[in-house]
């Protein structure tokens, strides 16, 4: 299934399809992706924790 290669590939396959003029309620169809599950990748942010787990291991590397 194609929701579980992750959300940056979820969202490249949708985008494409976007693209190529399909609607995004039929997309998320084929796909068989809820369209909560979709917006929620496409307004996800990274949590306050991640951003500084980055920022500590590029000081550490």
């Amino acid at each position: 299934r194609l929701i579980n290669k992750g959300r940056d590939t979820v969202l490249k396959v949708i985008r494409l399809s976007l693209k190529a003029g399909h609607r995004i309620t039929r997309i998320l169809k084929v796909l068989h992706i809820p369209r909560s599950t979709y917006y929620a990748y496409f307004k996800w942010q990274k949590s306050k924790r991640a951003i500084r787990r980055e920022a500590i291991k590029k000081c550490l590397l």
